[in-house]
């Protein structure tokens, strides 16, 4: 778990730089990590078990707290409607462009 937070933050602080068509394996991994997570245990909450995540991972950015927030949230949104479509995980994480 302390994993999966650690490489949130690290996604966070890109989405907070840019938000362009990442290519990076690490963080393309840890969106997976969380999209498969919150299919298995986010139920009928996903909006809920997504932004606990999200908040847990910044807290990390103390300073940053709220545009980390605000910049995962944009994301957040878009993950819910393709998690709902019942899209793979990579292909939830590649239309959010996190893959």
């Amino acid at each position: 778990m302390r994993t999966l937070l650690l490489l949130l933050a690290v996604i966070v602080g890109i989405t907070l730089a840019v938000h362009p068509i990442v290519e990076n394996k690490l963080i393309c991994e840890a969106c997976e990590k969380l999209v498969e997570d919150a299919e298995k245990y986010g139920g009928d909450d996903l909006e809920g078990y997504l932004k606990k995540k999200i908040s847990e991972v910044c807290d990390f950015t103390v300073v940053l707290k709220k545009e980390c927030e605000e910049a995962l949230d944009d994301v957040l949104k878009e993950l819910i409607t393709y998690i709902e479509k019942k899209a793979s995980p990579s292909t939830c994480c590649k239309e959010v462009k996190l893959c």
